[in-house]
């Protein structure tokens, strides 16, 4: 049977059925009546069954933010663009918005944003809308033009880039001076050896960057004078890393909005050179962190890290660089320090972790140090594992609990106690039935208002976790980490780890976290 005869054919059969109207094969003449009634209430649902419920688009965008954004749900937002039109303009905005790129996915992004010239294919609409990339986990994949090629299809939405490790040289320099709307460059991962004065020639033009890490491999110039830069007007957070000199550390100018500094993988800085640095951010930084890849810098070199710098809020500092004199009076300021959350690293080599230990840090928090509620610890030091150290951690923790539940209801619970051993308990009255009870108000403001979320406590992080990837995903993931639990024998059982392997603590919560789908009360890790 040819086509045209086949599509004949089934024209006929369509207008046959369409001419004789459907009979009922059994003989409905018995049914009762009331019947009828029941069939006009079917056939009013079905019509109304068959209505479609118009939802605006902003209800379905709505709806659609709250899928979580990881890597995993890109197959959830792919299946709802394929639901309508409608929902396809919801869904496409989040999947471009953010995309996980890795190697599987990576040659069919690119076929999508920026297809080659020679396939001519118009440009894709859909690059405008990519707002964050991050190529840090390609390391072989791609090549340096393809990389420049993306940047330049992305320039006119990109606002955070993350450079991948093997396929990110100079030759990406001028399409990425051209993304003027970058608030995050992140080139820590890049591999080939970077001149300050190109990078410095890059990031001008840049008038919204907020966030700029150095690359580890980037090489000081001698003929580069700090005098020939100037750094972009909105940057708030420096991540000094590669072969920054001691001139460029000393003659370096201050940016305005600076407000937070990262010091790491720099092998030529000297110990004078950073500390005078600090001294000049110091009026305006609140969150500072000083890795161990300085080798230049003594085993006390930091001591008086928190008198130089008296307005930290967040410190990330490691032990190989500090003693137990950076927790003594002469190194605090007069008044007491804001340090909130103290993050202590570690390199892991010999002698290192027996500097101090929690003692220290309680006797601190006592004293000038008493704005600190949360500290982390790298599970190179061992505390965790060492039963001397294990009762002093309870201390810790019960203390920085203590301190917060004072922040929160604005009283001292070693004063309330005393007061209610004082104050003589009220006489007991006697009620009618049906009598009206008064409640005091203060009773019901305590029943009612809700208890913060409690973050104070001491937890372990693993190095890995520091060290891998440190970009705004990353930042985000670590994030996470805060979300811990009080009951650290159910995370035990529910992830089905030993208390050994539980020091990996901010994967294990984040995952708890997203089972559980609900916010506990981040308490101690130590706490078994």
């Amino acid at each position: 049977m040819t086509l045209m005869a086949f599509l004949k054919a089934q024209q006929g059969l369509e207008s046959l059925c369409l001419e004789q109207p459907f009979q009922p094969i059994h003989d409905t003449s018995s049914v009762p009546s009331i019947s009828s009634s029941r069939d006009d209430e079917g056939l009013a649902q079905n019509a109304a069954s068959s209505t479609e419920v118009f939802l605006p688009s902003e209800v379905i965008f709505n709806i659609l933010s709250f899928i979580p954004r990881r890597a995993s749900s890109q197959p959830t937002l792919h299946a709802c663009s394929l639901v309508s039109r409608q929902w396809y303009a919801a869904a496409v905005l989040l999947l471009y918005e953010r995309p996980h790129i890795s190697g599987r996915n990576f040659k069919q992004f690119v076929a999508t944003i920026c297809p080659s010239v020679n396939a001519h294919v118009r440009k894709s609409e859909l690059a405008i809308l990519v707002k964050a990339l991050d190529m840090g986990y390609l390391v072989h994949d791609g090549s340096r033009s393809l990389t420049a090629r993306i940047l330049g299809r992305l320039k006119g939405g990109l606002e955070e880039f993350v450079a991948p490790q093997a396929s990110f040289a100079i030759n990406c320099f001028a399409a990425l001076a051209k993304c003027s709307r970058l608030r995050h460059l992140d080139l820590s991962l890049v591999s080939d050896s970077i001149a300050l004065s190109d990078l410095f020639r890059v990031i001008k033009p840049l008038s919204q960057l907020s966030s700029l890490r150095f690359p580890r491999s980037s090489n000081y110039d001698r003929g580069f004078t700090t005098n020939s830069f100037s750094w972009p007007p909105n940057l708030e957070s420096l991540h000094l890393a590669g072969g920054v000199s001691d001139n460029f550390l000393l003659n370096m100018h201050n940016p305005p909005r600076l407000s937070s500094l990262t010091i790491e993988h720099c092998p030529f800085a000297k110990p004078a050179s950073i500390r005078t640095l600090l001294a000049k951010l110091a009026p305006q930084l609140t969150r500072l962190k000083v890795s161990y890849h300085i080798p230049l810098l003594p085993f006390n070199g930091l001591d008086n890290i928190l008198l130089i710098c008296p307005n930290l809020v967040y410190l990330s500092i490691a032990v190989d660089f500090i003693t137990d004199h950076f927790f003594q009076v002469h190194n605090f300021p007069p008044m007491v320090h804001p340090l909130e959350m103290l993050e202590l690293e570690c390199s892991g080599n010999v002698g290192v972790a027996q500097k101090f230990g929690p003692n220290e840090i309680y006797i601190a928090v006592c004293g000038a140090l008493g704005k600190l509620r949360r500290v982390r610890l790298s599970e190179r030091l061992g505390w965790q594992d060492s039963k001397e150290f294990i009762s002093d951690i309870k201390d810790l923790v019960d203390l920085l609990e203590t301190k917060e539940y004072e922040d929160w209801t604005g009283q001292n619970t070693d004063e309330n106690s005393e007061a209610e051993a004082m104050t003589e308990p009220a006489e007991s009255k006697e009620t009618v039935p049906g009598e009206n009870l008064e409640t005091p108000q203060t009773g019901i403001n305590e029943i009612i208002k809700p208890l913060p979320v409690q973050k104070a406590g001491v937890w372990t992080f693993t190095n890995t976790q520091l060290s891998m990837h440190e970009t705004a995903a990353g930042i985000r993931a670590l994030s996470h980490s805060d979300m811990l639990f009080s009951d650290h024998a159910e995370l035990r059982r529910a992830t089905g780890t030993s208390s050994t392997h539980a020091s990996t603590f901010s994967q294990i919560a984040a995952a708890y976290y997203r089972d559980l789908g609900h916010q506990k009360a981040a308490w101690a890790f130590f706490r078994r």
